[in-house]
Parts: structure tokens; sequence; C-alpha cells
């Protein structure tokens, strides 16, 4: 989107949605090639009762199709 398109549509100013991006959205962390602390997650969904059991070794890999990695 160019900024005259997004000048048009929003109501924040470019300058803030640019510095938002580039300080809260870095790149690095929008990167959805890798997932960390899958067990640390598991655990604590366990505990809030969102699951009942660990996902199996299989179910992960279903659950979260990552590029590159789809079979």
């Amino acid at each position: 989107m160019s900024r005259g398109e997004y000048d048009a549509r929003s109501t924040t100013a470019f300058a803030v949605a640019h510095t938002v991006r580039d300080r809260f959205y870095p790149k690095a962390m929008l990167q959805l090639d890798e997932v960390k602390g899958l067990d640390e997650m598991m655990q604590d969904a366990i505990a809030f009762k969102y699951l009942t059991k660990p996902l199996t070794l299989q179910q992960p890999g279903e659950l979260l199709q990552l590029p590159g990695r789809r079979q």
C-alpha cells in the first residue's frame, strides 16, 4: 500500500503507523517458519484446561503447517 492509499483510508498518521510497525513488530518476530516453546505452551494449556493432555508428536505438525514444512 502506498502512502497516499494509506492516508486516504486511515485516521492514524503514517509516521505513527510506521513507528509502531518498526518498534513493536520487527521482521524477526513475524517470521513464521519456526515455533519455540511449544512444550511450555502445552503445559500452560493443560494447567488452564485448554488441553487435557500434551499433543502427540504428530499433532503439532498437523496443527502448525509452517511454510516449507507442509507435507
